[in-house]
């Protein structure tokens, strides 16, 4: 199990005040001015497979977008 479903799994007991605190909590540590960036990298690294074409799928949503905004100033 990993430590969010551990999490995730405790938070089940818990009454709805104290989850809206739990969430309050949360939210202030990830908002917080002090808060120090994460690496993205150790976030994301087993989130696409090996061989995902990252520059493929930025170029594809890119032209999606284009597409978007060239229809919105017709």
């Amino acid at each position: 199990m990993t430590v969010l479903e551990h999490i995730k799994k405790l938070s089940d007991e818990l009454f709805p005040e104290e989850k809206r605190n739990l969430a309050a909590y949360l939210s202030a540590m990830e908002s917080s001015p002090h808060r120090r960036p994460r690496d993205l990298h150790g976030i994301w690294k087993d989130g696409f497979p090996k061989d995902f074409d990252i520059d493929g799928a930025l170029r594809e949503i890119r032209g999606e977008w284009q597409k978007e905004v060239e229809e919105i100033r017709q």
